[in-house]
């Protein structure tokens, strides 16, 4: 595996800002959802490793919504629970059932702590791609083609780093705007067009080993031959 995925669900914006920061620095690709649709949304697009949700009570629907995730694909949760809720609450003991859960209040280090357990005992992580003509650092943002170093921005490292990790996979620009930038950024998916223009700038000397392949209305796709 290429990578590691995990999508963020909480309540409020920004609440898990820490946590979604300190995974980004580990060389995760982290998305937040905002509901639960999105969540489902953002699987299909693209299925995660992990779903680390908030939960604000024990919320029989939102315990049966993750397991119903769970029966499809090979998921890891990690559940954020309250410190008040019920010992005697029978669906107390779902919560035990999943990979792990923390209560409440909680540092973000902790978090992370817990979520690279869970890759390095299930996952082969990598923050590293190392082609013979591409090489892509993503924990020290670092870019080499043909064995050069290339001054590249830390997003246009992100992005390029995104599109080869989906290898002839078609991402949108909305995708690729949400989960490198972030649902929270302002800006719109031209900031994803300038910064392609950028990397196949870069990549010119290899062109003929791979490309960033363009969907018109849609987005893009890396390729290689």
């Amino acid at each position: 595996m290429e990578g590691g995925r995990i999508i963020i669900y909480e309540r409020e914006e920004g609440e898990l800002k820490e946590v979604r920061e300190g995974l980004v620095e580990e060389g995760f690709l982290v998305v937040v959802a905002k509901n639960k649709e999105d969540i489902i949304k953002k699987f299909e697009e693209n299925p995660a490793q992990i779903l680390i949700i908030d939960f604000l009570e024990l919320d029989e629907n939102l315990l049966n919504f993750c397991y119903g995730i769970k029966n499809n694909i090979k998921l890891f949760v990690i559940a954020l629970v309250e410190n008040n809720f019920s010992l005697d609450d029978e669906y107390k003991v779902k919560f035990f059932e999943l990979e792990d859960f923390i209560i409440k209040p909680f540092e973000s280090k902790e978090v992370v702590l817990r979520v690279l357990k869970i890759f390095n005992n299930n996952f082969s992580m990598a923050y590293l791609i190392d082609k013979k003509y591409l090489k892509i650092d993503i924990k020290n943002y670092e870019l080499y083609v043909n064995g050069k170093k290339k001054k590249a921005a830390p997003k246009e490292i992100e992005l390029l780093y995104k599109l080869v990790v989906n290898e002839n996979l078609l991402l949108t620009r909305d995708q690729l705007l949400d989960e490198v930038w972030g649902y929270q950024y302002l800006g719109t998916t031209r900031t994803v067009d300038v910064h392609i223009k950028r990397l196949r700038h870069k990549l010119e000397d290899i062109s003929k080993n791979c490309q960033i392949e363009t969907v018109w209305g849609v987005g893009y796709i890396f390729k290689t031959n």
